[in-house]
């Protein structure tokens, strides 16, 4: 594997990756730090065997001093610039030439090259010159460069003059008359295969005048050194005594590499990473230096590198308390400290020093810069802290104590944890600022959260307090990611934003989620989502607090794949609003705790293709909705269900995990014209009414077993019911069922039974084919019944044709082998008839066969033959004949 990083800031570079069949780019308009680079420059050269084409490869001929106008095309000129030749663009309002393309040949397979265009300047009549160039092809779009003085009017990246670069072959002039060679750095690139890097040039079309266009010269470039090390970086540069360092250092080439720690610029043992972490530092460590050896084996040849050193600082910390008598800012300036408790300043901060914040300095306090202190203790009393900006950063711990409370408004990387004893600790003012670090959060105080953007806290947080999240706003302003195995037990409160459970433990001991949703809107609603198919234990009871216009979902599932989230716990759902439940796009969320909302005007089932899955049992008031949306499937599982109305909406589905899962007293009803979908999945189903247009469907998935619909009140359906492998079965049990489309039955093997009292009405002049029909309790024979023969059952202009019964066709259910015989089995055949068994070993005989053996079915229709296997016979094929 090959890796490369940015080139910036690195020394010592060798040489990087072989690219295969064109380079590849490294970085593209880059800034190369001052090193001992020396460039090659090569003049760009037209016509057949020059270096510079159009873009496609095709021959680059471009008239020689001299065009016809505004032809859009390049001009060479010669007599002028390096080498004696120029190729211009412009000398005419808005002329747009097209874009080339120089190759430099010659160069290492494989190796990185750091690449200049070099274009001409005028200096004398306030021309604006400049030129593109890039590693592909881009007309019009490549990165621009222009003189320093033009760049930041047109959009360009400033160009360097020339002639300040190092040379191994330099262009042959870089001042000429009141015009300046000027160097463009378009990034460093990877020689092909064929030791070929190409560079596309193309120019800007002037739209002021004849003075601004394009002169390109030629491309100069230098061979990058691999390994490239960035200098050593000690974190914290100074540590207390006692403390810890990491030492690191960036590196970049062809990998593998080897690393070798040097101390004062001998090796250490066992220090072999490209991290070096050192603890238990003392003063007698102050002052080492640290560098990095890295080798590899570019192209075969071994490469050795040693970066630039650091000085590690070791120093005894002293206590400070902050007093803010010289500003109300931490910085390394003031006398804002106190080291002897007179309360008199006498000190400015440095890292590593302990620090102590309490009532006697200002509250509010801003950071200057990203400090390492040794200790962060916050223990006012009476005065509410904020601290802003900056960060606090190192292994240091974070302790708060005292009374009144704590702002974090900046963003931290501390990993030696955080304490709250008292007063609380709130993460944020209302901004996209304010985090706790890295390490565990032990809060016994209270932990609020109020900010945008997303929070994430991996660390494990235990104690007795809870967590607030205060954030104004819906689910789409702020996301709070509890990761850790938490052990706290104070209550979990989310106001506003999103909080994501990314662990199964990540409410720890917390026995109630309250989710207050207060706001509307398509991303709208105070969400709780679980993330990466997590199961929440059953001890957690989440609460929704709604209100009547509360949108968008409360409790979602996130994932990768096929994902699974489990809500184990009892939900209670508060107010009269609509409790929305979803995943994201094929996932699936398991509610298997009992849902009760005794107020509740619905809940909710959405996301795309997504399945909710509700095994508790579901209390809502009789005036309750359950609705599915967005082509998700709600599936429930459960029984002793309560609600009023089942909603389809925007292709929402329904799917019975149970006999009578919905509530039988429950009517369906679809949203405008929505689409939507009810599987009965094998089971039965009892509802008081079916009120839907044409575009719901009514069905039986189920491969093994048939259902029963059975409606009790007044529907009217503009849909369709149909069976599938097995039967869907229809019971009218009281009132009336209308039928408006003349493809609503398709139950050509299915029962509609109508009880007396009830009617079936169907619309439609059409004719519906069921297997049978019952009315009041009687089968009727085989024939065709309407409003006329069947009155008062059937109403209407359609009818119902019953099919005459259709013998199912004898079969051979079984062939087994037993003590050398072949044994055949069957059923369906007729009581007392004949059968044969025709039989031959050439498949691709006419039939019929010659006969085997012959038998008769029994009284049950079933059969049994027995004959010998022939072991001369590598193959026999067998079909049973009634007769």
């Amino acid at each position: 594997m090959k890796t490369t990083l940015s080139l910036s800031f690195f020394a010592n570079v060798r040489r990087v990756l072989l690219g295969a069949a064109s380079a590849i780019v490294l970085s593209q308009c880059g800034l190369i730090s001052a090193q001992a680079q020396s460039y090659t420059y090569v003049d760009a050269t037209s016509g057949i065997g020059g270096n510079t084409t159009l873009a496609d490869g095709a021959t680059f001929s471009p008239p020689l001093n001299g065009t016809t106008g505004a032809d859009n095309n390049w001009e060479e000129r010669t007599g002028f610039a390096s080498g004696g030749n120029i190729f211009e663009s412009g000398g005419e309002t808005a002329e747009n030439a097209p874009e080339i393309r120089t190759t430099l040949t010659g160069l290492e397979p494989g190796a990185a090259y750091s690449i200049y265009v070099h274009f001409w300047d005028g200096s004398g009549s306030d021309p604006d010159w400049n030129i593109r160039a890039g590693f592909s092809s881009n007309p019009d779009a490549n990165p621009l460069f222009a003189n320093p003085g033009d760049a930041a009017d047109i959009g360009a990246t400033p160009g360097v003059l020339a002639s300040t670069l190092t040379y191994d072959v330099p262009p042959t002039v870089f001042v000429e008359a009141d015009r300046t060679m000027y160097a463009g750095l378009v990034g460093t690139a990877i020689a092909n295969e064929a030791g070929e890097i190409a560079v596309y040039i193309d120019d800007l079309p002037s739209s002021i005048g004849p003075n601004n266009r394009t002169w390109y010269d030629g491309l100069s470039y230098w061979r990058v050194i691999d390994p490239l090390i960035g200098p050593t970086v000690i974190t914290p540069a100074t540590a207390p005594v006692g403390g810890s360092v990491e030492i690191t250092a960036s590196v970049t080439g062809t990998e593998p590499f080897s690393f070798q720690w040097l101390s004062n610029s001998v090796p250490i043992p066992g220090a072999t990473n490209q991290t070096l972490i050192l603890t238990n530092l003392q003063l007698a460590d102050s002052g080492t230096s640290f560098s990095l050896v890295v080798s590899n084996n570019p192209s075969g040849s071994p490469s050795v590198a040693t970066n630039a050193p650091a000085t590690l600082t070791v120093r005894v910390p002293r206590d400070l308390v902050w007093l803010s008598t010289t500003s109300f800012e931490w910085n390394t300036n003031d006398l804002n400290w106190d080291t002897d408790n007179d309360n008199i300043a006498d000190a400015r901060y440095e890292d590593a020093d302990s620090v102590r914040f309490d009532d006697r300095g200002f509250p509010l306090l801003t950071l200057a810069s990203v400090f390492y202190p040794s200790l962060v203790v916050v223990s006012n009393e009476f005065n509410p802290y904020t601290l802003a900006l900056g960060s606090i950063a190192g292994n240091t711990p974070l302790i708060k104590q005292g009374a009144a409370p704590l702002t974090l408004d900046l963003d931290n990387t501390y990993t030696g944890g955080t304490l709250i004893d008292g007063g609380g600790l709130q993460i944020g003012a209302g901004s996209d600022r304010g985090s706790v670090g890295s390490g565990p959060v032990t809060n016994n105080a209270g932990l609020m959260i109020n900010r945008t953007g997303t929070l994430a806290i991996p660390g494990v947080i235990s104690g007795t307090g809870g967590i607030n999240i205060i954030t104004a706003g819906g689910n789409n302003v702020a996301n709070v990611i509890l990761s850790g195995a938490n052990t706290y037990s104070g209550q979990t409160e989310i106001n506003g934003g999103t909080l994501t459970l990314a662990n199964s433990a990540a409410l720890g001991n917390s026995p109630i989620l309250t989710v207050n949703s207060t706001t509307a809107g398509p991303s709208g609603g105070t969400r709780v989502t679980l993330s990466g198919g997590i199961s929440i234990p059953e001890t957690h009871t989440l609460v929704l607090n709604t209100v009547l216009d509360t949108a968008r979902t409360m409790l979602f599932g996130t994932g990768t794949g096929s994902f699974t989230n489990v809500w184990n716990g009892p939900i209670t759902v508060n107010g009269d609003g609509r409790a929305q439940f979803g995943s994201a796009s094929g996932g699936t969320l398991v509610l298997n705790g009992n849902i009760n909302a005794p107020n509740a005007a619905s809940i909710m089932s959405r996301g795309t293709g997504a399945n909710l899955i509700i095994n508790g049992t579901v209390t809502l008031p009789p005036f309750g909705l359950v609705q599915t949306a967005d082509g998700a499937n709600i599936v429930i599982n459960s029984t002793g269900n309560t609600w009023g109305t089942n909603l389809f909406a925007n292709n929402g589905r329904w799917t019975l995990g149970a006999d009578n899962a919905l509530p039988v007293e429950s009517v369906f009803i679809q949203q405008a014209t929505d689409t939507g979908s009810f599987d009965l999945n094998g089971f039965n189903q009892q509802i008081a009414g079916l009120n839907a247009g044409s575009q719901i469907f009514v069905t039986n998935s189920s491969a093994t077993s048939d259902s029963t619909l059975t409606l009790t009140g007044m529907s009217v359906f503009g849909g369709t019911l149909n069976e599938g492998t097995r039967r869907l079965h229809l019971t009218i049990a009281s009132g009336i069922f209308v039928l408006t489309s003349p493809t609503a039955l398709n139950l050509p093997g299915s029962t509609i039974s109508i009880a007396d009292g009830a009617v079936l009405q169907l619309d439609a002049a059409a004719s519906h084919t069921v297997a049978a029909l019952v009315t009041n309790g009687v089968s009727v024979p085989p024939g065709t019944y309407d409003a006329v023969n069947a009155a008062p059952f059937l109403a209407g202009a359609g009818s119902l044709i019953v099919a005459e019964p259709v013998a199912p066709a004898p079969v051979i259910a079984e062939v087994i082998t037993s003590n050398g015989n072949l044994v055949f089995s069957g059923t369906n055949g007729p009581a007392g008839g004949a059968f044969s068994v025709l039989s031959t070993t050439n498949l691709a005989e006419p039939l019929p066969w010659p006969v085997f053996t012959s038998g008769t079915f029994d009284e049950s229709g079933t059969f049994s033959v027995t004959n010998p296997i022939q072991s001369d016979e590598p193959v026999r094929f067998f079909i049973l004949s009634v007769e």
